[in-house]
């Protein structure tokens, strides 16, 4: 298995996609596979993954797309805000949600057909990207202390 993190040069912990052949094909999403191959794992080796977030103490922005089928990122960036305020009653993070962007949210602007097959309305993608955009340039003036131009 590879993983798609590392720190210092050595992989960290991951979860391993259980068969890619099913999203290839597109029997079902990415993110199926995704919670599919997470809720094959044993506890102790999806700990072992898991990115502690309570612990960052730095201002954190996440943005998900709620018909993202890559990647879960919605439900995941709501989880990691729930976790850190949890941990931390004074954490800033904030999440941005998008529910009829897809993957694309923050792309440069290519499509991801050949991984992506939710179709979403690209006038949508368009303003959520420029929203998005926009809010994560207003944050780090905000959390870096930056003036305005």
């Amino acid at each position: 298995m590879l993983s798609s993190w590392s720190w210092q040069g050595k992989p960290l912990p991951a979860i391993p996609y259980d068969n890619y052949d099913d999203a290839i094909q597109r029997r079902i999403t990415w993110a199926a596979l995704h919670e599919r191959s997470r809720a094959a794992m044993d506890e102790a080796a999806v700990a072992a993954a898991r990115i502690p977030v309570e612990r960052i103490t730095a201002p954190v922005l996440l943005i998900g797309g709620g018909r993202d089928e890559i990647w879960p990122s919605l439900p995941m960036a709501e989880a990691v805000a729930a976790t850190m305020r949890e941990k931390n009653a004074n954490a800033r993070v904030e999440v941005l949600n998008f529910p009829d962007a897809g993957h694309g949210i923050c792309n440069t602007g290519g499509r991801l057909e050949r991984f992506d097959p939710v179709q979403t309305d690209p006038a949508i993608e368009a303003r959520a990207n420029a929203e998005a955009f926009a809010r994560t340039v207003d944050f780090l003036r905000e959390t870096l202390g930056a003036s305005t131009p």
